[in-house]
């Protein structure tokens, strides 16, 4: 900007005249007042509260447009030498004002032909000040004052309608802000919506829109309220979430969805059930990533799911966790809906606390009768009574099971300790949904249940290939864990329950060196020896058969015991358990060799292989010895 120019936009500042003496400050021959900015800021945050955010913009884009028109009126009096000065002479009126200090950048114009291009900056806007004050900062720009006054300056100035936009803002938490004013001409995008905020509102016509609105607002609050106080009414009566979906479905006709967590159906209204379950299913297929994280931020959310069907969903929520979804299926929403389908997610969130609730309280309630029941602190009579109070049906036999998870890799410990938590809620509501009471427990890393017979037999379930599908079942869920199971013998005693905790246990150790699951029968002579309950014995004769290998394998920090255990397995098959073991024919011949040297015996002797096994097997189900590959 060369000095002259600099002047003579600088006389500017002496069009303002102060007649103290009179309250009269005027402008050429218009009067001016001055506002506190706090004050400005207060009546914009009444009109937005009264009037809503976009008329409120109008409002206010209007009442600068106006103070531009004024001030261009009293420019186009003065005599300029250029447009370039004309066009300068409203950033600098602006800056008088105080509404912010602006600055060109960008001046391409031509008045005869009616074309414009004038760009520039604004600092230390006193709208964004006040706006992030009152409300924060924005999600999209706030000086509509500065909009309105350059554009209502430029039309009059150029003789044209000049459409300004304001693409950087303060208040949205820009820098600074930065404006962008054009011709309507010159304008690629349509500035229809901008031009619509500078048509006249009428006053009446606008309270009656307002009056409208709060009727609306009016009528679906009592709705929404209608709908809470029935759904209320059915939690209180014990009723299910089916009886909910039913009732929402019967107020509003629009088909209802309650899903878990997963999306797994858990009731709906409005549909059969095939078309139920295709929705869940569809739904399941088109979520995207950007609609997970909207819901994830527990937002009531409208998703496509055909050219003609809307999913509105909102998260059901307890605590901190999103633990289901409610759903409407519909070719339109109105406002209302969102409001109902809120009052039922509000509704099903305290039922789903009340049942894990009650839930958590059953479990806490069988896992402390469990731990007196093997801690010996009931006498039969006592455990019976209680399993009468708390709902579990013992029967005349049973079998006691230990579940041990262990990490599949080392590096993620830190998940098997947090996963303790949710591994038996999650073995609880397995059995749960089977139909299937059990006790369970859990003391350090094992899980400890109490399994009645009676309950698999009448519903024709083998027992074994139900424990294979539990396995199945929580290394799905908990990918990162590998689980056992050790399985005790029957018993119709309920006092003979540590006894057969310990066989359990037994079983488990063994469970951990061969298959995911040992029953205690399986054992044989083993399991005999075993519940001599002499471990001490067995102990002994385990250290004078296999006592010189063990002491060599620590020693010498080998694997002769392992390749021992597995060569006896494999019935004395050499080629067999150098596969199985890893090794070279000829390193499975020097082992066998130094084994017959250890011990000073012949291993391939029926007689001797069987003792040595024997002792092996008894080590490994006492825990002493761990043959894992």
């Amino acid at each position: 900007m060369d000095t002259t120019k600099d002047l003579y936009l600088d006389a500017l500042e002496t069009l303002i005249q102060f007649y103290p003496e009179q309250g009269n400050n005027v402008m050429g021959n218009q009067r001016i007042i001055t506002n506190p900015t706090n004050a400005m800021g207060i009546l914009r945050q009444d009109l937005i509260k009264t009037m809503g955010l976009e008329r409120t913009k109008a409002f206010i884009l209007r009442y600068g447009w106006n103070c531009g028109v004024s001030d261009g009126l009293r420019i186009k009096e003065m005599k300029w030498a250029s447009e370039k000065d004309i066009l300068w002479a409203g950033p600098k009126m602006f800056t008088i004002h105080g509404h912010a200090y602006a600055e060109p950048l960008i001046t391409k114009s031509d008045f005869k032909k009616g074309t414009l291009h004038f760009e520039g900056i604004s600092r230390n806007s006193f709208e964004a000040e006040q706006h992030i004050k009152l409300f924060g900062l924005s999600d999209s720009p706030v000086c509509y004052t500065m909009v309105g006054y350059a554009s209502g300056y430029l039309s009059m100035v150029m003789g044209k309608q000049v459409i300004v936009k304001e693409i950087e803002c303060e208040g949205k938490g820009d820098s600074q802000c930065r404006w962008v004013c054009k011709t309507i001409d010159d304008w690629d995008e349509d500035p229809t919506q901008e031009m619509a905020f500078y048509e006249s509102l009428n006053i009446e016509d606008e309270l009656t829109k307002m009056y409208d609105s709060v009727k609306i607002e009016r009528d679906n609050l009592q709705a929404a309220i209608k709908v809470h106080n029935q759904l209320m009414e059915q939690l209180l009566s014990g009723k299910s979430a089916q009886s909910f979906v039913d009732v929402i479905y019967q107020i509003t006709n629009i088909p209802v969805i309650i899903e878990d967590d997963k999306y797994n159906q858990i009731a709906a209204a409005g549909m059969d059930a095939t078309e139920a379950i295709l929705h869940t299913e569809t739904f399941k297929k088109q979520m995207n990533q950007r609609d997970l994280e909207r819901i994830d931020k527990k937002q009531t959310i409208e998703i496509a799911i055909s050219n003609e069907q809307y999913r509105l969903i909102t998260p059901i929520i307890v605590g901190q966790s999103i633990v289901g979804y409610c759903s409407f299926i519909n070719t339109s929403f109105k406002e209302v809906d969102s409001l109902i389908l809120k009052q039922l997610a509000v509704i099903c969130s305290l039922y789903l606390f009340n049942e894990r609730t009650v839930f958590e309280t059953e479990q806490r309630l069988k896992g402390s009768f469990l731990e007196d029941i093997l801690n010996k602190r009931l006498t039969s009579q006592e455990i019976y009574r209680k399993a009468n109070y708390i709902g579990v049906e013992l029967g005349t036999e049973y079998h006691l099971f230990v579940l041990e998870k262990s990490s599949k890799n080392d590096l993620i410990n830190v998940e098997i300790e947090i996963s303790d938590q949710y591994v038996i809620p999650t073995l609880s509501k397995y059995y749960k949904d089977r139909n299937i009471n059990i006790l369970l427990t859990q003391q350090s890393q094992r899980i400890i249940g109490l399994l009645p017979i009676e309950q698999f037999e009448k519903n024709f379930i083998n027992l074994e290939n139900f424990f294979e599908k539990l396995i199945s079942y929580l290394e799905e869920k908990f990918p990162y864990c590998k689980f056992v199971l050790g399985v005790s013998s029957k018993s119709n005693d309920i006092e003979k329950a540590p006894n057969l905790y310990e066989e359990s246990i037994a079983a488990s150790n063994l469970a951990k060196q061969q298959n995911n699951i040992v029953f205690y029968d399986d054992l044989g002579i083993v399991g005999v020896l075993f519940q001599s309950g002499k471990l001490d014995n067995i102990r002994d004769f385990c250290n004078k058969t296999l006592g010189k290998i063990i002491e060599y394998d620590r020693s010498k920090n080998s694997e002769m015991t392992k390749t021992l255990y597995f060569y006896i397995k494999n019935g004395l098959n050499l080629y067999q358990t150098a596969r199985d073991i890893n090794l070279s024919i000829g390193g499975m011949r020097y082992r066998l060799q130094k084994l017959n040297e250890i011990l000073e015996v012949d291993i391939n002797n029926p007689q001797i292989s069987f003792q040595i096994y024997l002792a092996l097997q008894s080590m490994v189900v006492l825990g002493d010895l761990d043959i894992r590959i």
